[in-house]
């Protein structure tokens, strides 16, 4: 990338060679190095022009609001719409499908699940991560090669107007919502109020694309209709959904048989909206399916670990009560005659005056499993925990202390989940889960 070009796209100072050349987009200044761009944020614990200097002396170079040294930077008025007006600048480089992936949840794991598809016939970019917010989406947009064949850029929100503001960035020529849901409801009067929210990405997409929306839902339907996007449907009744019988699961309507590396049956609804796009895309369900088979999850979002004969399902990235209830179904499909289910939830976050409500029917879920165990970790659990009539519970602090509690119960052949929202560290307790049950065997 052109420096001199980036300072104007993001209406800066340039004090800097306007022909150098940028090599990679940071936030972080730990990864700087020789030709990269810093842009130097202010966050909640530091400040990134307090590291801009070092930076430069790196030979990087670095956006900041304020001078810090006299050569090297550009200086702009706000840092973070400097970031955004560069993703934008970044977008017009890309001259190939771009595929805006939202929803409530199963996003990252629909977005990996399709570029697995989409790679069969194409070079596929994809965001990053955890980069899916509007400090993510432009470094995605600044660091992905624009010669890729198909772009997909996962998009989160937790208040009304960001995917606008994201959208507008993205710029999608196709979309996908992979459900609407109670996530973040702390900021929504109801559930159309969520669904409207996931339909701003609908009417930031190229007037006459494609997107897949669930079926049954009036909201992101009209929301499709005034972009005029021709609509694929996920769910039953609708194009595609799944279907399990005593055998697993069957894609339906074409009618055959489906596996995933992935457990459970939310996974396999991930899937289908994945499908739909890659046929979209000119690819067959079948060779859609064989390349999405093998994927196994990243670290939080749906791996499974088996560690000394324990069954490790790790969901500790994030929550919600339609994900937490799904995880909890699947642990207790995924008991053996041997074994027996623990459960280690922490609390959901952002789900407003309703909170208490939403955990407590997980809770009631949950009674119904006979698991072993549920440790209960964070403020909100415990609150409505009279809900477990039937269930031995602990309740903790710390995800480590969650860790003891079920070193101390598991044995081989026993399933645990793990599932809360991000903030509260529960891939700490994973961790922990995979030292000591690996450290008995």
């Amino acid at each position: 990338m052109n420096l001199g070009e980036l300072a104007r796209a993001m209406d800066g100072e340039l004090r800097a060679d306007p022909d150098a050349r940028v090599e990679e987009a940071i936030i972080d200044s730990r990864k700087a190095h020789e030709g990269c761009l810093f842009f130097a944020l202010k966050g909640s614990r530091t400040d990134g022009h307090r590291y801009a200097a070092d930076v430069v002396a790196e030979g990087a170079y670095a956006v900041v609001s304020r001078p810090v040294v006299d050569r090297g930077i550009v200086l702009v008025d706000d840092v973070e719409r400097a970031l955004l007006r560069a993703g934008t600048w970044a977008r017009k480089r890309f001259d190939c499908p771009v595929l805006g992936i939202t929803g409530s949840s199963g996003k990252t794991t629909t977005r990996e699940l399709l570029a697995a598809g989409l790679r069969q016939r194409y070079t596929v970019g994809v965001t990053g991560r955890n980069l899916n917010n509007q400090l993510g989406l432009p470094l995605t947009l600044l660091n992905t090669d624009p010669g890729v064949e198909v772009l997909l850029l996962e998009m989160g929100m937790n208040h009304p107007g960001e995917l606008d503001a994201l959208g507008a960035v993205a710029l999608p020529t196709a979309s996908l919502v992979t459900n609407v849901g109670t996530a973040h409801m702390e900021f929504f009067s109801d559930r159309n109020q969520i669904a409207a929210a996931k339909a701003e990405l609908l009417k930031r997409t190229r007037r006459e694309g494609f997107c897949v929306i669930p079926v049954g839902e009036p909201v992101l339907e009209r929301a499709a209709e005034e972009r005029k996007l021709s609509v694929m449907r996920a769910g039953p009744g609708g194009d595609l959904w799944v279907e399990r019988d005593r055998r697993g699961y069957r894609l339906q309507p074409p009618d055959f048989a489906i596996h995933l590396a992935l457990e459970g049956e939310h996974n396999y609804e991930n899937a289908v909206v994945a499908l739909l796009a890659c046929d979209r895309m000119g690819l067959t369900l079948q060779e859609s399916m064989q390349a999405m088979a093998d994927y196994e999850g990243m670290p939080g979002r749906g791996r499974v670990l088996d560690v000394g004969g324990v069954r490790i399902m790790d969901e500790s990235y994030n929550a919600n009560p339609e994900s937490t209830i799904a995880c909890l179904g699947t642990l207790a499909e995924k008991v053996r005659d041997d074994g027996e289910g623990i459960a280690v939830l922490g609390s959901m976050l952002e789900l407003g005056e309703r909170a208490s409500s939403y955990h407590r029917d997980v809770l009631e879920f949950a009674d119904r499993l006979g698991l072993k165990l549920v440790v209960l970790v964070g403020e909100l659990y415990p609150e409505v925990s009279n809900a477990l009539s039937k269930t031995p519970f602990v309740s903790v602090d710390e995800p480590e202390g969650a860790a003891g509690h079920v070193l101390r119960s598991v044995r081989p052949g026993d399933v645990v989940l793990v599932k809360g929202s991000h903030s509260l560290g529960l891939e700490r307790t994973v961790s922990e889960l995979v030292s000591g049950t690996g450290a008995e065997t």
